[in-house]
């Protein structure tokens, strides 16, 4: 017994293709799929880093829900909060020790608590607290984390890891036969996860209380031209249309396939999808020039 893919995944009339006036690509997939007992489907590595990236960029840039919600920071003035936020990062990144570092990451914690408390959302705080602590240990405490070992950094011993029988040279590369975790290389890795957490939490801090279009709106304050905050604008809706555009794929194909289908029909599905995706952004950005030149634009 086989299963046809349905009718609409590879016509010219699917469903996205309608709601759009586009058409699909004009070949059409004739392999059928054949049921595999205990395999469900299942997406490929580079589908599932694409659905992942997908998700991290309409989280981040998609901060519409958080940003209606009734805090404290509301009730700021947006280009008081830019400013604040422009000298905090400048802060972070002048200030070299981590007594300083620590007290800003004390105050910042403090100031996440009363939103977070504020808000009472469940939702909330686990959304905010994961997009603080993901890019912290990923970008600050794991890139910064082999800085600790003495072939980098060298020191006074603090704990010792591994005894060699001998001292290994390589090129410019020397290690040595007693490997431990200096004192100088660990201060190195908690300083840098440090200005990573704080710069990442006074941003999240601060962005999530007003839509981006607002902070990027607000940006003339510091003398940023009106073209690159368009630009700007620009960038930011459209990557938050296409983190959209893949995942309402990737569920939609989930939902139509129940079987792990063989490569060579992936293959055509991978392909269909990637067509799909370059006809939507072309006729987006020509809505978007048609648009401009409506309001007098030409330049373009």
């Amino acid at each position: 017994m086989s299963v046809k893919l349905p009718e609409f995944l590879y016509s010219g009339n699917s469903a996205s293709a309608v709601s759009n006036n586009e058409q699909t690509p004009n070949y059409k997939i004739k392999t059928t799929l054949k049921p595999k007992k205990g395999k469900k489907f299942k997406l490929k590595f580079a589908d599932k880093g694409l659905i992942k990236v997908s998700e991290i960029l309409n989280t981040y840039f998609d901060n519409a829900s958080y940003s209606n919600s009734n805090n404290y920071l509301n009730k700021v003035n947006i280009k008081i909060k830019l400013l604040f936020l422009i000298f905090i990062l400048l802060l972070i990144s002048f200030l070299n020790s981590i007594v300083y570092q620590l007290t800003i990451t004390i105050i910042l914690i403090f100031l996440s608590a009363i939103l977070i408390i504020q808000n009472s959302n469940k939702n909330f705080t686990k959304g905010y607290i994961k997009k603080i602590l993901y890019p912290t240990f990923f970008l600050g405490f794991l890139l910064s984390f082999p800085a600790s070992f003495n072939f980098i950094i060298n020191g006074e011993p603090i704990i010792n890891l591994i005894h060699l029988n001998k001292e290994y040279k390589f090129w410019i590369y020397e290690l040595p036969e007693n490997i431990f975790i200096s004192k100088e290389g660990l201060s190195v890795t908690i300083l840098i996860t440090l200005r990573v957490f704080n710069s990442i939490c006074s941003s999240i801090l601060i962005i999530q209380s007003e839509p981006i279009e607002k902070f990027i709106d607000s940006l003339k304050i510091i003398f940023i031209p009106s073209s690159v905050r368009f630009i700007l604008l620009i960038t930011q809706k459209y990557i938050i249309s296409f983190s959209r555009s893949v995942l309402e794929y990737y569920f939609s194909l989930k939902s139509r396939l129940f079987t792990e289908p063989d490569n060579s029909l992936l293959y055509k599905i991978t392909g269909t999808k990637a067509f799909l995706l370059y006809k939507k952004t072309k006729s987006k950005f020509n809505n978007i020039t048609l648009a401009m030149k409506s309001r007098g634009i030409y330049n373009i």
